[in-house]
């Protein structure tokens, strides 16, 4: 899928969870916006507290940054908690009106794309994937994540800045910085890329499975379903599809997919601890030097920490908001299907005496992917009110026709 395709996609996307409820859109960019800054509260007023300390400052202005510590902390706790119970709201409102949507589109198909095998089966596919939590519903987390860790790593970048505007720090520590933050991110996109192939493959191979399996709980769920199991002697049969056949192929493929993953996760994290390693030392050595505060110190190394890991949650976030881009596109496709029929535009006439006739004139019709006719040459007329049995043998278009 190439990018414009990707951009297309998840425009689209926005624009229909916006539809669905403005409510929750709007609560969950802004409660993702105060919880990525809040961390950051602390962080700044703790170096000046600390600063303040050591340079001997009154009691007046030590109590003015707990203050404001506790403070901004304690209210943006509370329009966060606001936040989400209004984002609670809104997720109620987009599952109603998502349900909605299907009604409608299930509406508005042609018959002869209902009766599609291939149209049912992508419909039932993508109410699957809906409720695991793929293409409209991931897109939520992906959306809450991009967006928090794009303001952390915007006020990580901002609360460090005047790291390289220092004089005091020589060239080489700046650029070894740099060069580090840049060689994790590199090496965090290789890893994070790597691991969505593999969670990718995995989960196309479990598609088959998973439907063999949703087909099978429904069979159980059903209460004629114990009659046939008695019946025919089925238990050993049934558990033997399940165990084996089934989980004991799906356990089978996600293990090895998990600890191949667990692997390359295991590099990137040893790489990330070596780099934050690398900063203790680097701002250690400056502070030797006298080039910095004891706040300034505190306040860069939790910058930084939190700079790190606000990219690796960023390329983790996009990874998985691409992998989803393929799912949602299957689940705009089925919405996409068009009705090839004639729509008419007149109304039926009101009539006081309720005379209404429906008349078939000359109906031919076949099913999809098919050559037969299941109706030919139907003509025929009956009133509104009247009483009909439709009788035929197996196959007669009986319930086409209805």
């Amino acid at each position: 899928m190439k990018l414009k395709e990707h951009l297309q996609i998840s425009r689209r996307s926005v624009k229909l969870l916006y539809a669905l409820s403005n409510r929750h859109l709007i609560c969950l960019v802004l409660g993702s916006v105060v919880t990525a800054i809040l961390p950051f509260v602390p962080v700044y007023f703790s170096a000046r507290l600390i600063d303040a300390l050591t340079a001997g400052s009154d009691i007046r202005t030590l109590a003015l940054y707990a203050s404001l510590t506790v403070g901004i902390t304690a209210l943006g706790s509370l329009v966060k908690a606001w936040l989400e119970a209004q984002e609670e709201v809104g997720f109620k409102e987009v599952n109603g009106a998502l349900d909605w949507l299907h009604a409608e589109k299930a509406m508005s198909l042609a018959y002869s794309s209902i009766e599609d095998r291939e149209i049912a089966l992508l419909r039932e596919r993508i109410k699957t994937e809906t409720q695991t939590g793929y293409n409209l519903f991931f897109l939520i987390g992906c959306v809450e994540s991009v967006i928090q860790y794009a303001v952390q790593i915007l006020a990580s970048i901002s609360l460090t800045a005047s790291f390289f505007m220092l004089a005091s720090i020589p060239r080489w520590a700046k650029l070894a910085l740099v060069g580090g933050v840049g060689l994790n991110v590199v090496l965090t996109v290789l890893v994070k890329r790597k691991s969505a192939s593999l969670q990718t493959a995995y989960l196309s191979d479990a598609v088959p499975l998973n439907t063999q399996l949703e087909k099978f709980m429904q069979y159980l769920d059903h209460y004629t379903s114990g009659k046939d199991i008695r019946l025919y002697a089925m238990e050993q049969p049934l558990a033997d599809f399940v165990g084996k056949d089934v989980y004991g192929n799906v356990c089978d493929c996600e293990q090895t997919m998990r600890f191949r993953c667990a692997g390359l996760s295991f590099i990137s994290t040893m790489m990330n601890y070596v780099l934050r390693f690398g900063v203790y030392l680097l701002l250690i050595f400056v502070a030797l030097g006298g080039g910095l505060s004891v706040g300034v110190i505190a306040q860069y190394v939790s910058c930084i920490m939190l700079l790190l890991a606000a990219i690796s949650g960023m390329v983790g976030a996009v990874q998985t908001s691409l992998i989803n881009h393929e799912y949602t596109k299957r689940f705009f496709s089925y919405f996409d299907i068009p009705n090839p029929m004639y729509q008419g535009s007149l109304s039926v006439e009101k009539r006081d005496d309720n005379e209404y006739y429906i008349e078939f004139r000359d109906v031919s019709f076949q099913y999809p992917n098919t050559d037969a006719y299941a109706l030919r040459h139907v003509n025929l007329k009956f009133k509104i009110g009247e009483k009909l049995a439709v009788v035929g043998m197996n196959g007669s278009g009986k319930t086409t026709f209805i």
